[in-house]
């Protein structure tokens, strides 16, 4: 999942499976992280890729001292930083930490999903948490000239004459805009479903299916729907998985070129876009270190 969750995040120029083929070492316990990482800014880097499943959302993710130090010392005669990508996979989460900044405590290396928030540095992968107008709806519109009053046992004929996508209460036209809304409705945190209808004159005019926050301010004129990582793992896991369990180790489609599902500051028009950036914040432990 990670290896096509970051190519469609768009700052990957080449991703690179570390971990196999023939692999010779004159130097005894070493280990290769899972992925080689090569930005588009010519930056390289190292990733472990690690699933964390436990229900509680204070525990720590651990990591032998030996495997952190076997792995350390592969990045160290490349020459490459080393990094740990875990999944926080109860709650559909990605964080990407430095091997360096991990707590040890009783020999032990560990990180909290708190800790791997507040050091979180996907960012350089291209990840963000996007924010939109709510609804997201497709909106259903009666046919022209079809019978539409309400009868007396309350039900309502209804035939859809037209059909189109709507943010907040702004129809979407532009191509680019409606692939992103319906991608953001299907695979965003928006959990609220919406089936409003509009009546004029006692006859629909149109009824809306849609999705919300379960709680927003309207002042604001946005809320988040969640992270790009969160969203193609959604999308990923659909693609693999189903009730029964994994269905197939990769989806059938490839990563969409390794562009970027939404384009670097698309702030777009009928459909408006806000990008949150989540930058790593290391002042606790330059404290810590300083004392």
């Amino acid at each position: 999942m990670f290896a096509h969750v970051i190519a469609e995040l768009g700052k990957c120029e080449l991703i690179i499976e570390e971990d196999s083929g023939v692999f010779y070492s004159a130097h005894e316990d070493l280990h290769r992280p899972d992925f080689r990482i090569h930005l588009r800014g010519g930056d390289q880097l190292l990733v472990e890729v690690k699933n964390f499943h436990k229900t509680a959302p204070f525990a720590p993710y651990r990591i032998k001292p030996s495997y952190m130090t076997s792995l350390q010392r592969y990045a160290d005669i490349l020459g490459l930083p080393l990094y740990f990508a875990v999944y926080w996979s109860r709650w559909n989460l990605w964080t990407l930490t430095r091997s360096d900044m991990f707590d040890s405590e009783d020999g032990k290396h560990q990180i909290s999903m708190g800790d791997a928030m507040k050091r979180n540095e996907m960012a350089m992968l291209g990840d963000c948490s996007i924010g939109t107008v709510p609804p997201l709806s497709v909106r259903l519109f009666s046919a022209p000239g079809f019978p539409r009053p309400l009868e007396k046992e309350g039900q309502l004929p209804f035939k859809v004459g037209r059909a189109c996508l709507c943010a907040g209460d702004q129809e979407i036209t532009d191509p680019v805009e409606q692939k992103i809304a319906w991608f953001l409705m299907l695979y965003g945190n928006w959990n609220e479903i919406e089936r409003p209808a509009h009546m004029v004159d006692g006859r629909i005019d149109y009824l809306d299916i849609g999705v919300s926050p379960e709680h927003h301010q309207e002042k604001q004129g946005f809320c988040i729907i969640g992270y790009m990582s969160q969203m193609l793992s959604t999308r990923y896991k659909q693609f693999t998985a189903d009730p029964h369990g994994v269905r197939r180790l990769t989806p059938n489609s490839q990563p969409t070129q390794m562009s970027g599902f939404i384009p670097e500051g698309y702030k777009g028009k009928e459909l408006p876009i806000w990008h949150f950036t989540l930058l790593p914040n290391y002042e606790d432990i330059d404290g810590a270190k300083a004392v």
